[in-house]
């Protein structure tokens, strides 16, 4: 059983199969048409559900998937998504078409991409301006989504705010062998109304000469100095406060010292800059 890569998500080559021979019922198998998916369902777990072309167009676009039309890759996404890790059933009027049982986690599937190889392959030290130009170039875009996305889903949706660049970086130099550190910055501006204190989130690292820079959505800052006070005086002075969040395979842990941590940012930022209208 082999595994595709399709916008960052894990797909068998038996579920692509599946999507193909469901796009072909009506003769034109490169798209997915309404009446291919006519008398078409599948069951997951035993639940089963009809195939419908309008929900799969809005699957497609909250999976961040792009172009026009619905593919045959866009379909197997879909089927992967839906299944995930269970059994899952395709049935096309009284046919069945498959029974297969899927177990492929995004992030096995993103680590082993060509895209991950690329990106911490050797020289090490070249890691960071390879991370910095795939950000630039990679069709990312900048959205205010106040979450944290999975570096793998970040990759697969190319929309997130700072934190979401900052992850990725993390995610891709500690799997080429740095020790990343991810912050949070608070800026104490003057506030107004009930405006919330401006912030940054960063992906800071040491390089081969013991150098500190770091990441956020704008790309890679190279500030070069010898300490991580040094990084934040040097190259982030208008950001006076920072609270450091642990990140476990991509995955940013927020504790309870964390959350008390940043509340009292805030009150201080708060007293320090009182509202204006």
């Amino acid at each position: 059983m082999g595994v595709q890569i399709i916008s960052g998500y894990a797909v068998n080559s038996d579920t692509m199969n599946i999507a193909r021979e469901i796009a072909g019922r009506c003769g034109k198998s490169g798209i997915v048409e309404p009446c291919d998916l006519e008398g078409t369902s599948i069951e997951v777990n035993g639940e089963q559900e009809q195939l419908n072309y309008e929900n799969l167009q809005a699957k497609k676009t909250e999976y961040g998937l792009e172009g026009p039309g619905l593919t045959p890759a866009d379909l197997a996404v879909y089927l992967q998504q839906e299944a995930r890790g269970g059994q899952l059933v395709v049935r096309a009027g009284n046919r069945l078409i498959r029974i297969q049982t899927l177990a492929v986690s995004d992030q096995e599937s993103f680590d082993a991409s060509s895209t991950v190889k690329a990106l911490i392959a050797d020289p090490k030290e070249e890691v960071p301006l390879r991370i910095a130009a795939h950000l630039e170039s990679g069709g990312y875009t900048y959205q205010d989504n106040r979450k944290y996305l999975l570096p793998w889903l970040f990759y697969a949706t190319k929309k997130g705010d700072c934190n979401d660049y900052a992850l990725f970086a993390h995610y891709v130099l500690s799997k080429a062998g740095y020790s990343p550190r991810f912050f949070l910055m608070f800026n104490p501006q003057v506030l107004k109304g009930n405006e919330l204190p401006e912030s940054d989130d960063i992906c800071a690292y040491s390089d081969q000469n013991g150098c500190w820079n770091y990441f956020d959505n704008t790309g890679l800052h190279k500030v070069e100095v010898s300490s991580i006070e040094q990084m934040f005086a040097m190259g982030l002075p208008n950001y006076r406060w920072n609270v450091e969040l642990k990140v476990e395979d991509g995955r940013a842990i927020i504790t309870e010292e964390n959350t008390r941590k940043v509340e009292n940012i805030r009150k201080k930022i708060l007293l320090a800059a009182p509202n204006t209208r």
